[in-house]
Parts: structure tokens; C-alpha cells; sequence
């Protein structure tokens, strides 16, 4: 299934009320049911497009998490991607700052080093 706009699947806009939202839904609903497309697969895929978007659309804390996130919606292919690079950052950040953290120790170590020789 193609990850799409929901406002887009159901073509509607973000500023649609639910009412609409709901108006439209039924109306693709009806148009891509698997019963009156018998055999055609592309309009089943279309259904299954339109229930999802619907399921999000109309659950308001669903509908807020999306908005809130500013992504309409993530596969969970990309989540998973974004997953690994923000471990991934946060592993260079910890590196570089292991690295920082052993120079200064070691410049602390020579000049203590260097105060006990010249005392």
C-alpha cells in the first residue's frame, strides 16, 4: 500500500470538518468497495487506503498525534530508520565527547605530572 497524504486519500484539506471528512470517506468508500469492484485489485488497494486514512482521520487523538508530530504519516519502515540515526547521533555525540573528556584528563594528568617534577 502507497504511503500517501490521509487528507490527500480522502481528498480532503486539513481545514475540512469532520462531518466532511466523514461525507467523503463514505462517498470513496462506496466508490472502491470491494464488492462492486469485484476482481479488481488496484480499487481494493484504494479501500484499504481509504479505511486507514478514515481510522486516523476521525480518532481525534490519532488526528493530534499526527498533527502534533508534523508528519502525516510514517511507515513503519521509516521509523525504524529514524530510530537507527538518532542512535546513531547520539553514539558520535557520545564518542566526541568521550575523546574531549580523555584529553582533558590527560592534559590534567601531565600537568600534575609537571608540577610534582618541577617541585
Amino acid at each position: 500500500m502507497s504511503k500517501r497524504d490521509y487528507y490527500e486519500i480522502l481528498e480532503v484539506t486539513q481545514t475540512t470538518t469532520d462531518r466532511e471528512i466523514k461525507r467523503s470517506y463514505k462517498r470513496l468508500a462506496m466508490k472502491y468497495h470491494p464488492d462492486r469492484n469485484s476482481g479488481d485489485d488496484k480499487a481494493a488497494e484504494k479501500f484499504k487506503e481509504i479505511k486507514e486514512a478514515y481510522e486516523i482521520l476521525s480518532d481525534p487523538q490519532k488526528k493530534r498525534l499526527m498533527i502534533n508530530m508534523g508528519m502525516l504519516h510514517l511507515s513503519k519502515e521509516v521509523m525504524v530508520h529514524m530510530a537507527v540515526l538518532v542512535e546513531l547521533i547520539l553514539e558520535i555525540f557520545l564518542v566526541m565527547f568521550l575523546e574531549i573528556f580523555l584529553v582533558v584528563e590527560e592534559e590534567v594528568v601531565i600537568n600534575i605530572k609537571h608540577k610534582e617534577v618541577q617541585t
